[in-house]
């Protein structure tokens, strides 16, 4: 398997874990007691998984993208799909343990 069929794996999994934490959070929405930020964590879910999805999708066809000899940036291409998450999690995060600033 090549460095870029693996990275596909990576940013195809992460976006699967995405769509997957924004379908079960978004179950959570009405429950939040910031409902607006809970909606909000939903979307940035939705929005990362759907950009992993389609990065592996474009770095599993050889054909469309090349990019085996250049490791250091399917590197980081690997850390970044995961890195969209970390905003959609603090977001879900302060849904419940929001300090009631309005929001406007």
């Amino acid at each position: 398997m090549s460095r870029q069929v693996f990275s596909a794996q990576v940013a195809a999994f992460a976006g699967s874990a995405g769509l997957i934490g924004g379908m079960l959070y978004g179950t959570q929405v009405t429950v939040c007691p910031y409902p607006q930020l809970a909606l909000g964590a939903h979307v940035q879910f939705m929005q990362a998984g759907l950009i992993g999805l389609a990065a592996g999708l474009v770095l599993g066809n050889q054909s469309l993208c090349q990019l085996n000899d250049k490791s250091w940036l399917l590197r980081i291409m690997d850390w970044t799909h995961y890195m969209l998450l970390a905003p959609s999690l603090a977001e879900a995060y302060s849904a419940f343990q929001g300090k009631g600033m309005p929001l406007v």
